[in-house]
């Protein structure tokens, strides 16, 4: 299964970035373009990459800590992970729609304003959001699916709210 796996990630990121040079280079904003020849597998596989990207970097900081630190397995952890990250995307989109709503009044009451405020809170917001939705997510599975202790679960959950969330996606996309 692994196997099969590899190579249907191998395939798809080699899709990806013959598709992309064919666009006229790498370019992320290029996935968000209203106008242009784009095709679903362009849309497609970049939001996978992203997904893909956000899961090993998912395993980085949470999972290969959490083997070590707990009793699960690695191949445990892999597979927990795969439901850590998407419910972290699932939670970076109602924070991105959260943040939507609450950008105009911290842009006020930061004493900011024009578009470029607007934007600014926008993204921090966002940031703000998903991250606190990581660290919950990443706490919750450290704590109740891999048995890790308390304080190591705070520690990895907290690095992960920071350094995991696909809200640097969002601001990558946007800035």
């Amino acid at each position: 299964m692994w196997k099969l796996a590899g190579i249907a990630i191998g395939t798809l990121l080699i899709a990806v970035a013959f598709a992309s040079s064919l666009s006229g280079g790498v370019d992320i904003s290029y996935l968000t373009r209203v106008q242009g020849s784009k095709t679903v597998l362009h849309i497609v596989s970049g939001v996978v990459f992203f997904v893909v990207a956000n899961y090993l970097l998912n395993l980085l900081v949470v999972g290969l800590p959490a083997s070590r630190l707990g009793p699960t397995a690695l191949p445990s952890v892999a597979i927990g992970l795969v439901w850590l990250t998407i419910l972290g995307q699932v939670f970076d989109r109602i924070s991105a729609v959260l943040a939507g709503f609450g950008a105009a009044p911290l842009a006020r009451a930061v004493g900011a304003s024009g578009d470029g405020a607007w934007w600014l809170s926008l993204l921090a917001l966002n940031w703000v959001l998903s991250g606190l939705g990581v660290v919950a997510l990443a706490f919750l599975f450290l704590r109740r699916r891999w048995g890790v202790t308390k304080r190591a679960s705070w520690v990895l959950a907290l690095t992960a709210g920071v350094f995991t969330n696909p809200a640097w996606a969002f601001a990558l996309w946007f800035t």
